[in-house]
């Protein structure tokens, strides 16, 4: 074993002085690092949720949050004994009593499980009590405050009085006219109606328990809210409720936001329960272990005053007065830098190299720092989710560490060294003149996006019917799947949700096909022509009719499916005289002598025809209703 003294090769105090000068004119970097995938993440587990079980963890383990609670956690194997795993976490600053002690029900209700002798059923109950009482402040940060969920359901959504009024009157379909059967209006399932139904079901009790949460912290109504977010996390009903009772789309984007920070925490105790019930998980034995928290006093800073970093550093350009106060209050800290919880866990390891870990990858309570994020993307071993770009100059590694070799202290004094250069450059950057404040990444928060409620789906929208697809279920902050096939084990659409889901995509496409299997036939009549062109004349599209043979189905449905997803916001669009409804040039038509009202009418039913029909539907059912009137039957195919 070698120990060395880490800052050997590196200036510690310019290191710091080049912190503290970025976090005083920018605390934000933005600037995108490597994401843990392109890291090899090793897994020693048949276990193919490892990270996210780690993720979930720490996230549990950081109790209250804040800044003194972030947590990190590794998963170990035993040498001396095979049937046990460890799950070692460490913390900015140390567990309490109280901490540990959750930590260690915590698992063992996941042993538990391993040995049958609790359901999942009732280990998830019993595991998100614990959940729910270590982390009651931290759910509660999510309905107070200015963009907290109460002042937001208060501010700008509808009254729950007014609920089956507004959603009545945007969702119904009307129904299909007597004889014009096999149109595209007969799609209504009694499934997507009870959807709607429990989805303003869930939405008034939601509320209510908003309300409620306002004036009190009772921990039951904090844990019904939590899984009440849980259920309704992948439901595209409850989503489209959100965005018709709310007066914004920003608000409402920050209210599901705020659902899926709440569902969170009941979705880790499912996930940890369900990690611990797995089959192919061989170890009967989880149990937990601590890393202590290093609390460092950087010397080099404690005679070091603002005249010095005058001389030494570039002038302050952009708000120096207010800049200068913030170097003065982070100079007085000089005796309070720490070592991060996933630098904790990085030394540790080196420190001990007889530990083997199931997995090189850490989990983490909240994305990494930029300092943190960028040392372990230099150091080039262990894997972590991600940056939230913010850097904090409070920032330290131990003074000396012991490696298992030389080899392996110059690995991470160069990592060091890596870091120290980016600064630099950071540091050139800032100072041009055209440098402009970055602005801050929105959500911190580690695996927040992974099968939440705003969750990303793919859609099939026909007549009101909403389809979601559990292909991707995550935003683009999230990871990508796992090489191996597995999956997280709540990624996955609710059993029924994804029938439904299936049934509804086979049947729309049923529908379609048979809709236009019906239309495909020779042209009979010079009438039907006449018809087409005065109804495409009529919603300003340029003429196009072929003929079309089965083989042509497929496509036909994939282009009528793209459409449907180009949606046609009416309010954020201001309708001028020479306003063009296509990409091309196909203006509205004006009439002879036409008002600026009038005009503007037709714009808008133009464009209410074209937000609520793909293209196609749009004008079979139009070429159906026109040629129905005249008494002859459709035989063409508009594509």
């Amino acid at each position: 074993m070698y120990p060395q003294n880490v800052w050997r090769e590196t200036d510690e105090l310019a290191f710091h002085e080049k912190a503290l000068y970025l976090e005083a004119c920018s605390r934000s970097q933005k600037e995108e690092s490597q994401s843990q995938l392109d890291v090899d993440v090793r897994n020693k587990l048949d276990l193919p949720s490892a990270r996210h079980f780690l993720d979930d963890f720490a996230l549990i383990a950081a109790g209250p949050g804040g800044a003194s609670n972030v947590t990190a956690a590794c998963l170990e194997l035993s040498q001396s004994n095979e049937d046990v795993i460890t799950i070692r976490v460490a913390k900015n600053e140390d567990f309490n009593l109280q901490a540990r002690q959750r930590l260690s029900q915590i698992t063992a209700i996941m042993n538990q499980v391993r040995e049958r002798d609790l359901s999942i059923a009732m280990a998830q109950d019993l595991c998100f009590e614990l959940v729910a009482e270590g982390c009651r402040s931290r759910i509660s940060k999510q309905i107070e405050g200015q963009n907290g969920l109460w002042n937001l359901v208060h501010q700008f959504c509808t009254p729950s009085q007014q609920l089956g009024l507004i959603v009545d009157s945007q969702t119904t379909v009307p129904p299909a006219e007597p004889g014009k059967t096999g149109t595209s209006r007969d799609i209504n399932l009694d499934e997507n109606d009870d959807a709607e139904r429990l989805a303003k079901s869930h939405w008034t009790e939601i509320r209510e328990l908003i309300d409620k949460l306002h004036v009190t912290t009772d921990l039951e109504a904090i844990k019904q809210l939590a899984r009440l977010a849980y259920d309704v996390r992948h439901s595209i009903s409850f989503r489209n409720l959100v965005r018709t009772q709310c007066q914004l789309q920003k608000q409402s984007s920050q209210i599901l936001e705020r659902m899926g920070k709440v569902a969170k925490f009941f979705r880790s105790a499912v996930s940890l329960v369900q990690v611990a019930g797995c089959a192919t998980l061989k170890h009967t034995q989880i149990k937990v272990e601590t890393v202590p928290s290093i609390s460092r006093r950087v010397n080099v800073l404690q005679d070091y005053s603002i005249e010095n970093m005058r001389r030494r550093m570039p002038a302050l350009s952009t708000r120096p007065r207010l800049q200068i106060v913030e170097i003065q209050r982070l100079l007085r800290r000089w005796h309070k830098y720490i070592v991060h919880a996933e630098m904790l866990l990085l030394t540790f390891y080196e420190e001990h190299p007889e530990i083997v870990l199931a997995t090189n990858y850490i989990g983490i309570s909240k994305r990494s720092c930029y300092l943190c994020a960028n040392f372990i993307r230099f150091h080039n071993f262990f894997a972590v989710e991600g940056q939230h770009q913010q850097l904090y100059c409070l920032w330290t590694l131990p003074a000396e560490v012991t490696f298992e070799s030389q080899a392996r202290g110059a690995i991470f004094m160069k990592a060091l060294t890596d870091l120290d250069l980016l600064l630099a450059r950071r540091m050139d950057e800032v100072t041009r003149p055209q440098h402009k404040p970055l602005a801050f990444l929105k959500e911190s928060v580690a695996n927040f996006s992974r099968a939440t409620i705003i969750a990303r789906a793919h859609s099939l929208e026909n007549l009101g019917v909403v389809v979601e697809s559990d292909e991707d279920l995550s935003l683009s902050t999230s990871r990508t799947p796992l090489g191996n096939g597995g999956e997280h084990p709540d990624v996955q659409l609710e059993t029924r949700e994804r029938d439904i889901s299936k049934l509804h995509q086979e049947r729309v496409k049923e529908h379609c096909n048979t809709e236009l299997s019906s239309l495909v036939e020779e042209i009979s009549s010079p009438l039907h022509l006449k018809a087409v062109e005065d109804l495409q004349a009529h919603i300003g599209m340029s003429p196009r009719i072929e003929n079309s043979t089965s083989k042509d189905l497929d496509e036909e449905f994939q282009y009528s499916e793209k459409r449907s997803h180009q949606h046609i916001d009416l309010e954020d669009h201001d309708i001028r005289e020479n306003t063009i409804v296509e990409k091309g040039q196909n203006k509205l038509p004006q009439p002879s002598d036409p008002t600026g009202k009038q005009r503007r009418k037709q714009m808008l039913d133009v464009r209410r025809l074209e937000a609520r029909f793909s293209f196609p539907t749009m004008l079979l059912h139009n070429i159906r209703k026109e040629l129905h009137g005249r008494g002859e039957r459709p035989t063409l195919l508009i594509v």
